[in-house]
């Protein structure tokens, strides 16, 4: 059964009587906001639990079995149990529908599926599952609309006590990506300014340096990684990641950045110019990178875009399976990449 994000993330306990889930879409901020609702259900939150995580590409058919099994022999002691799946290929797809399948049909409310993936094409099998069962919940995670922007920066500000004119609230959502998780990265750093700058708070000027000075020093050391240019990139990436404490963050805007290059080159080999291709990206580059974005357009082939950021997206996995050299194959990825400039 389909539902839209706005109806579950609204009335999410609603939807507590049901045990499986599947929240796919290119806005991850959304995803993962779906799945802390479920873990939020009361009949969840009030019980003792264990929670799973596996990747269903590394999974070979027996792990799929002894899943079954396990899940089975848990029941015993009566523990919720939740099964937090990412999907990163569709490689397994039979032995997950019919892992999927047999928890539908036991009927178990202890135990509950969590299916996170990007965005599924409508030929999947799996999400034809899920969209013609009414048994099972699938929730697609699209990137923010324009209204989605404003009401999330509205809602942020005044959940912070931070006032801004609606023309202001416009004006920073406008420069905002169109990532959940990326909008209130932004946001909580604006807020983090505002409160220890009092005398700009409730005026332009704050609302003007925060962005400004926000995308510039963002955009310069993403830029700097790319170009290679910045010599004190021990210090910038301490600084941007809190001494490698979030490096999602610093993956996520680099991975946006890379893509808009590629997204630029791909227009321009279609036969737009460079200056079109730069100004129909949205959101828009700051006009104080655009030589940088130029030059970096330029000097990045098509090859070499596609090699980092299927090592960005390794990297990625790395740190969310919590693999103790996550970060140091992250800075030995970016070194590499830097060195190379």
């Amino acid at each position: 059964m389909i539902v839209k994000f706005d109806s579950f993330s609204s009335k999410y306990e609603d939807y507590s009587k049901f045990n499986i889930f599947l929240f796919h879409g290119s806005n991850e901020g959304k995803v993962v906001e779906c799945k802390n609702y479920v873990l939020s259900f009361r009949k969840i939150r009030e019980r003792e639990r264990e929670v799973i995580n596996i990747y269903s590409s590394e999974m070979k058919s027996e792990d799929f079995s002894n899943l079954t099994l396990r899940l089975k022999e848990q029941n015993i002691f009566g523990f919720i149990t939740i099964v937090n799946i990412y999907l990163s290929s569709e490689k397994n797809n039979q032995e997950l529908i019919k892992l999927i399948m047999n928890i539908e049909k036991a009927g178990d409310n202890n135990v509950h599926i969590i299916l996170r993936s990007n965005q599924l094409p409508t030929r999947s099998k799996l999400r034809k599952l899920f969209e013609s069962q009414g048994g099972m919940i699938v929730v697609p995670c699209y990137e923010e609309d324009d209204f989605e922007k404003i009401k999330i920066v509205k809602d942020f500000f005044m959940k912070e006590g931070i006032t801004f004119s609606s023309e202001e609230i416009h004006a920073i959502s406008k420069r905002l990506s169109y990532q959940r998780l990326e909008i209130k990265n932004e946001l909580e750093k604006i807020a983090i300014i505002a409160k220890n700058n009092p005398e700009l708070q409730n005026s332009k000027k704050l609302y003007a340096n925060t962005l400004g000075s926000l995308e510039i020093s963002s955009e310069k050391f993403i830029s700097s990684i790319v170009t290679g240019e910045d010599k004190k990139f021990f210090t910038e990436y301490n600084k941007f990641t809190n001494f490698g404490q979030d490096n999602i963050k610093l993956i996520n805007y680099l991975l946006e950045h890379l893509f808009r290059i590629l997204i630029s080159k791909i227009r321009i080999r279609d036969g737009m110019s460079i200056h079109a291709a730069i100004s129909s990206l949205k959101p828009p580059v700051f006009f104080k990178n655009t030589d940088s974005f130029k030059i970096q357009i330029k000097k990045l082939r098509f090859i070499e875009l596609k090699f980092i950021i299927k090592k960005l997206y390794e990297c990625k996995k790395q740190i969310l399976e919590g693999k103790i050299s996550a970060q140091y194959f992250l800075l030995i990825t970016l070194l590499k990449f830097y060195d190379q400039r």
